[in-house]
């Protein structure tokens, strides 16, 4: 199955689950957790998220995606996946929901030819 722009399909623990970070779920998490979401995002380049960063995010975009999974086996999930892994996670839904960039939705680098910054030379190139 294909996930729908926006959403995105993960492994969290031994379970392959669909996450969407919503407007509606943005501004519950900084209910949740008492500021603002650019606030709560610069705590992950910085490491100084917390389980309850990690739980809201993951929360929002599960339910975001009409997952019905309650926080109880979501935590269980993640103790599965490992706190790392699943702060990973939580942070690559937030920086898309946010619509900035990720490495996953890059597009592939231009071919260069080696040893220099120059593109190949390619059909159409030149």
């Amino acid at each position: 199955m294909i996930a729908k722009p926006g959403e995105l399909r993960a492994r969290l623990g031994g379970r392959v689950l669909t996450f969407r970070l919503t407007f509606d779920g943005i501004a519950r998490i900084e209910t949740r957790l008492d500021a603002g979401i650019l606030e709560i995002a610069e705590k992950f380049p910085a490491r100084r998220i917390s389980s309850q960063d990690v739980i809201a995010i993951l929360a929002e975009a599960l339910n975001g995606a009409g997952a019905a999974i309650g926080e109880a086996e979501l935590g269980e999930l993640v103790l599965e996946a490992g706190f790392l892994e699943a702060a990973r996670l939580a942070g690559l839904i937030l920086m898309r929901g946010l619509g900035v960039e990720t490495e996953e939705k890059k597009s592939p680098p231009a071919h260069r030819t080696p040893g220099t910054n120059k593109p190949a030379a390619c059909p159409g190139n030149g």
